[in-house]
């Protein structure tokens, strides 16, 4: 992430899942963990995205550069 500012750090890079072996369903949020283990590891943030994405098997979902924001209110 980089420095925030009024609150607000975005990332500094683009953010990859893994290649989807089956169909997900559709993501409509995301979480900053502290472990880069699936269902492992605490909370940190968590938001709702602005459109929804529907994953697909052979999908990869991906949050692009500057695109993931988190705010501390």
């Amino acid at each position: 992430f980089n420095a925030a500012v009024n609150g607000t750090a975005t990332s500094n890079g683009t953010v990859t899942w893994p290649t989807a072996t089956a169909d997900w369903g559709t993501v409509v949020f995301v979480a900053v963990t502290d472990s880069g283990t699936a269902q492992a590891g605490n909370v940190l943030f968590y938001g709702d995205l602005t459109t929804n994405k529907t994953i697909e098997n052979g999908d990869t979902f991906q949050i692009s550069n500057t695109n993931l924001s988190v705010s501390l209110a």
